[in-house]
């Protein structure tokens, strides 16, 4: 004959079984619902730091900065060139974008400055 739990035993493997679920239900929740500013937070404002100082860039010299005049202003920030993205790329004179990785796999984040938005991009 086999030993059935006690009450007590019960209880508490009813409790952490409902914390399971409400824990996988609040995950699930989270992903789902989360606005992706939140997720991408930290690439959001480096992007937003690299859009601030390339137009302070451009108002000062009427043109953008190069790739490497870009990652000199932005030492300044702690921020490496050789960080993978947020990513800078002087499109011409007068226009560049902003971009990282984003969601799923080929899938980015991209800011252009000829129309100052943000737009997602596969």
């Amino acid at each position: 004959m086999v030993a059935q739990p006690s009450p007590k035993t019960k209880k508490l493997l009813l409790t952490l079984l409902l914390f399971g679920l409400t824990s996988i239900v609040g995950w699930i929740a989270w992903i789902k619902f989360v606005p992706d500013r939140w997720v991408y937070k930290k690439k959001f404002q480096t992007s937003e730091l690299i859009i601030q100082e390339a137009e302070t860039f451009r108002q000062e010299y009427d043109r953008v900065p190069n790739n490497q005049e870009l990652a000199a202003l932005m030492k300044k920030h702690g921020w490496q060139s050789s960080e993978r993205c947020p990513c800078y790329d002087a499109l011409s004179a007068s226009g560049y974008m902003v971009w990282f990785g984003y969601k799923t796999v080929g899938g980015s984040m991209v800011y252009r400055s000829d129309y100052e938005i943000w737009s997602e991009e596969r």
